[in-house]
């Protein structure tokens, strides 16, 4: 986990600014895709770390709501743009992707600063401050 949050946030910052940068200037398809490309792998790169199983990570009660809280506002926002018209509802769930990756890291660094052994739970910060 020490090393997946950069390489995700990487993913995801030279996605966003290739999709931006194929449809800002003009139209150009093969930055378009690359940058969809590059953000679709670092939000599931991230939901995959949030959501494997391990021994030592114990599964997070308290954070559980996030990732389908997040899903269902920006289903909601779809739903709205859609029936508004003009094609913005693949804008608007293209756009969950970011705080999706964001909050599956969060649920991620989560588990793994409360994971013990066999599942039990543990606090890092706890015994630091000691």
């Amino acid at each position: 986990m020490s090393r997946w949050p950069s390489f995700v946030w990487f993913l995801i910052a030279v996605g966003s600014l290739f999709a931006i940068a194929g449809v800002g200037s003009g139209w150009e398809p093969a930055a378009v895709i690359a940058g969809i490309v590059g953000v679709l792998a670092g939000a599931g790169l991230s939901l995959y770390v949030a959501r494997r199983r391990g021994r030592r990570l114990p599964r997070s009660r308290s954070v559980s709501w996030l990732l389908p809280s997040i899903a269902l506002f920006y289903a909601v926002a779809a739903a709205t743009a859609l029936a508004a018209g003009g094609g913005y509802e693949v804008v608007a769930l293209a756009a969950a992707l970011i705080p999706l990756a964001a909050g599956a890291m969060l649920l991620a660094t989560t588990r793994t600063r409360t994971g013990g052994e066999a599942g039990t739970r543990r606090d890092d910060d706890a015994r630091r401050r000691r």
